[in-house]
């Protein structure tokens, strides 16, 4: 088992960058600052959360990801932005019970579906104190008034659309080092240590219609995302997979930035 690999940033493209930006300042309260021309980091405390791209406006929009998770570091905390969204009247899908973890969603301009959750320190199903889990309950975990995002907030797990084929979960069982949990033939979940996941890969086949993307063109969407190793033996390990795989390597440094199917491409890195 690997020693505690997780997704680190995710890079999105936006058609409307401004937008982005808007979204994810006035709305959700992350700062945001210029990396280039092109890229905007949307940032806690410093720390680069989603990184987002512009392109063309008429970019075709890509099905890859399916939604990212953003780990608040308190139910309290969920519950006072849940409020404040709800009271800015900004559209919230909805409320969500994982047992180990509870949320709600929101699409942010580009319709991206981001999952805002906290853990709970043993876990619990569909009842909070004996009450069934529901956005009132959610609402009312908290009453004070959302004064910023915590500086513990991070991207906690990403959920991809993926064909069904050995050879993509290979690359996150045998390469990344992920262990499988509660995985069924439409959806697998991925984790390292006792997490509960941090990949989520729904699997599509081609009777779902799956939309193989063109790899010579640029889609709104995800860009990429990070696959972070904090021990540097895993990370060797993932090198020694890469030398006999055949997947298409991007680049290569101090980071590896793989391309996995037509976009789908994650960069892997070795952080202390």
């Amino acid at each position: 088992m690997f020693n505690d690999t997780h997704v680190g940033t995710v890079h999105i493209n936006c058609r409307n960058l401004d937008n982005s930006i808007y979204f994810y300042t006035h709305w959700l309260g992350f700062t945001a600052y210029k990396k280039d021309k092109q890229a905007t980091i949307v940032a806690v405390a410093e720390k680069p959360l989603i990184i987002l791209h512009e392109i063309d406006e008429d970019a075709p929009e890509s099905n890859i990801l399916e939604s990212i998770g953003i780990k608040l570091s308190s139910i309290e905390q969920l519950s006072q932005l849940f409020n404040f969204l709800v009271a800015k009247r900004y559209p919230i899908e909805d409320a969500l019970d994982y047992g180990d973890f509870i949320g709600f969603n929101v699409i942010d301009p580009e319709g991206n579906r981001l999952i805002f959750y906290s853990d709970f320190d043993t876990p619990k199903s569909t009842e909070i104190n004996g009450k069934p889990f529901d956005y009132q309950m959610l609402t009312s975990l908290s009453h004070v008034p959302l004064s910023k995002i915590d500086d513990n907030t991070e991207i906690g797990f990403i959920h991809l659309n993926i064909p069904y084929e050995e050879r993509y979960i290979n690359f996150f069982v045998d390469g990344l080092g992920f262990d499988t949990r509660d995985s069924s033939s439409k959806l697998i979940w991925l984790h390292t240590g006792q997490y509960h996941h941090h990949v989520g890969l729904h699997l599509q086949s081609t009777q779902d219609n799956y939309q193989m993307l063109d790899i010579s063109t640029e889609y709104s969407g995800l860009k990429y995302f990070e696959i972070r190793f904090i021990d540097k033996e895993d990370f060797q390990s993932f090198k020694q997979f890469m030398e006999v795989s055949h997947y298409q390597l991007i680049q290569e440094d101090q980071s590896t930035l793989i391309q996995l199917i037509p976009q789908l491409k994650c960069k892997v890195l070795y952080k202390k």
